[in-house]
């Protein structure tokens, strides 16, 4: 009978934390954004699009919006600028706690990494190559010639 009550109980709670970790909503924001890079290598910028709507729409259900998902959402960007093929660009993911408790979310990843790809190969140009540059004259009354 101990068996029994004690099997009973422990089934229970396993359902009881199956409940309650399903109770919130866990944000993969990988799947509401899309970088894209443009610019020449070692000059790259990156290009963040956010699906707001689809990060509204899994928070508060279709049409249930309360409040713009990103006031609650932050996305702060490392290494923006003069980018390289091959060089990581991170995005972390932040949402404070009182909005994570209010709003019962939590994010999958709270740090996302995009390798840098696509930037095409800067040419490597002399200004000079076509340049003549003659001097002619005495000081103080030199000309130079292009």
């Amino acid at each position: 009978m101990k068996k029994k009550t004690m099997g009973l109980l422990l089934l229970c709670m396993m359902c009881g934390g199956l409940l309650t970790a399903c109770g919130g909503k866990t944000l993969d924001m990988e799947d509401y954004i899309t970088v894209t890079f443009s610019g020449y290598d070692t000059l790259g910028s990156p290009e963040v699009t956010v699906d707001w709507d689809g990060v509204s729409d899994k928070l508060f259900g279709k049409g249930g919006a309360t409040v713009d998902p990103d006031h609650i959402i932050e996305l702060d960007y490392e290494n923006v600028n003069d980018l390289c093929n091959g060089e990581n660009f991170t995005i972390n993911v932040i949402i404070d706690e009182y909005d994570a408790e209010r709003y019962e979310v939590s994010v999958k990843e709270s740090q996302l990494t995009y390798k840098v790809k696509g930037l095409t190969e800067a040419k490597k140009v002399d200004v000079f190559q076509s340049l003549d540059v003659s001097f002619s004259g005495f000081e103080p009354e030199g000309e130079v010639s292009l």
